[in-house]
């Protein structure tokens, strides 16, 4: 048998000698020459990055506490409709 990669070698060697025909695809697919080479970012385009997701998460913080404000404030206006009608019709003995 060929290995085409100092890491299919290694990997090769430490699986279970039943099982090696079913790590081969696994192995050949995690070969040096099969791995896209990424280019590498500017430090602008880092920074534009980090600012993006701060922005983000800024964002997304402002509009949940103004969500859970509406919620609040609304179940509160619920709350004091409710007891509004419970206490101006109170119930009569004859009820």
């Amino acid at each position: 048998m060929k290995l085409y990669s100092p890491s299919l070698r290694v990997l090769l060697a430490s699986a279970p000698s039943g099982r090696t025909i079913l790590y081969i695809p696994l192995l050949c697919l995690s070969s040096e020459r099969l791995k896209p080479v990424k280019p590498k970012r500017s430090s602008n385009e880092l920074i534009a990055s980090t600012v993006g997701v701060m922005l983000v998460l800024v964002v997304s913080r402002w509009a949940f506490s103004a969500c859970f404000f509406l919620f609040s404030s609304s179940l509160l206006a619920i709350i004091a409709w409710i007891e509004l009608i419970a206490f101006s019709h109170p119930p009569t003995l004859l009820e």
